[in-house]
């Protein structure tokens, strides 16, 4: 959730999941010191480089259709390619897709359609958004709005099997 949350309020939510975290079980402490020291304080990895919130709406939260992208590469494309047969493809590549992007274009649509839950689920995501910054929603109401879509990993985390109690995280 913290991607999704204002860069101003990680500190705060974050903060307040190790507390909730922190009285599940003390191995927690030993995530939360990582995620800690890796994305939100003098992190490895800064808030800007990661975090989502101003572009709820704008372009999409992950790189999946580069993925898809990079998988038809490779399957279009023997292991060690001839690089001539290379450059073909790519050239192909960019021919089909410049015509799709003016179909687009054209019909000032998407070619591909969108599954309807994904499309709710950002336009809750927008409107959420758009309270939290009207001030409608504070903080605690705008999270709470997210949770529904993480709810199904919630219900993983309130069961626990007796493994679970046992485990030890690997020490580096």
């Amino acid at each position: 959730m913290l991607p999704l949350l204002p860069p101003q309020e990680i500190n705060t939510a974050f903060c307040d999941i190790i507390e909730e975290i922190s009285n599940v079980h003390q191995n927690f402490l030993q995530l939360t010191d990582y995620i800690l020291r890796t994305y939100i304080e003098d992190a490895l990895f800064s808030p800007s480089f990661w975090n989502l919130f101003d572009l709820i709406g704008i372009r999409p939260k992950t790189n999946n259709h580069v993925e898809g992208y990079h998988g038809q590469l490779n399957s279009h494309c023997q292991t060690h390619p001839n690089l001539w047969a290379w450059i073909r493809y790519i050239q192909e590549s960019e021919e089909s897709t410049m015509v799709r992007v003016e179909q687009e274009q054209a019909q000032q649509r998407s070619a591909r359609r969108r599954r309807a839950t994904s499309v709710a689920n950002e336009n809750i995501l927008i409107k959420a958004k758009q309270e939290y910054l009207d001030g409608v929603l504070n903080l605690s109401g705008y999270q709470k709005r997210l949770r529904s879509f993480y709810y199904r990993y919630i219900n993983v985390f309130d069961t626990t099997d007796k493994d679970d109690l046992d485990y030890e995280p690997p020490q580096n």
